[in-house]
C-alpha cells in the first residue's frame, strides 16, 4: 500500500486543523533530519538539500498515514467527515435563525395585541369625550327668542339695571363654552 501525501491545504480540509498548526507540526519534524517521522514527509532531506542549492521553491507534503495518527483522523471517513462538518455547522445556522424568527414573531404578536389594546383605548376615549360634550351641549342655556316674540317679564327700573348686574346676568346666560374664566378675583 502506497502512502498518499497532501499538500498543507490539502491537510487543512483533511484534519480540520489550520495551515499555521500544520505548517509548525512539520517544521518540528523537518528540524531534525533524524526524527522517525521525517520519511511521513516529503521532500526528502536529500531533494530539499538540492531544491535549496538551485534556489528552487518547494512545499511540504505530510503522509495521511502520519495526520491520522497525530489528529486522530480516519483516512477512509475524511470526505464525508469534511462534509458532514459543512453540514452539521448550516443546520446549525438554520437552526439559530429559525429560532431567531420565532422569537421576532413572537415580539411581532405581542407589539400587534399593544396596538389593538390602545386602540381600544382610543375608541373609549372618544366615546366619552362625547358623551361629556352632549352633557354639556343639553345644559347650556335656551336659545334666544327669535324677532317678533314679545318679552314677559315687565322693565325694570334704570337703577335695577346697573351694569356689574347686567354683566353677572348675560355671564349666567352665556353656554358654558363662551363663559369668561375669572381667576384669581379678576374680573374682565
Amino acid at each position: 500500500m502506497t502512502q498518499q501525501f497532501l499538500t498543507l491545504t490539502e491537510a487543512q480540509e483533511f484534519t480540520g486543523r489550520s495551515r499555521s498548526t500544520l505548517r509548525r507540526f512539520v517544521e518540528g519534524i523537518v528540524k531534525a533530519d533524524d526524527s522517525p517521522d521525517r520519511n511521513f514527509v516529503q521532500p526528502t532531506v536529500d531533494e530539499v538539500a538540492k531544491l535549496k542549492a538551485g534556489n528552487q521553491p518547494f512545499s511540504w507534503k505530510v503522509s495521511t498515514e502520519l495526520l491520522s495518527r497525530e489528529y486522530r483522523v480516519e483516512p477512509e471517513t475524511t470526505a464525508p467527515k469534511t462534509e458532514s462538518r459543512g453540514v452539521a455547522e448550516n443546520d446549525r445556522l438554520v437552526s439559530v435563525l429559525e429560532k431567531t424568527v420565532v422569537v421576532l414573531q413572537e415580539e411581532l404578536n405581542e407589539k400587534n395585541r399593544q396596538i389593538a389594546a390602545f386602540q381600544e383605548r382610543q375608541r373609549e376615549q372618544n366615546l366619552l369625550l362625547k358623551n361629556l360634550h352632549d352633557r354639556f351641549a343639553i345644559a347650556g342655556p335656551a336659545s334666544a327668542a327669535p324677532a317678533g316674540t314679545v318679552d314677559a317679564e315687565p322693565e325694570r327700573s334704570s337703577a335695577e339695571q346697573g351694569s356689574d348686574l347686567r354683566k353677572h346676568s348675560d355671564d349666567a346666560k352665556q353656554s358654558v363654552w363662551r363663559r369668561p374664566i375669572h381667576l384669581f378675583g379678576w374680573k374682565r
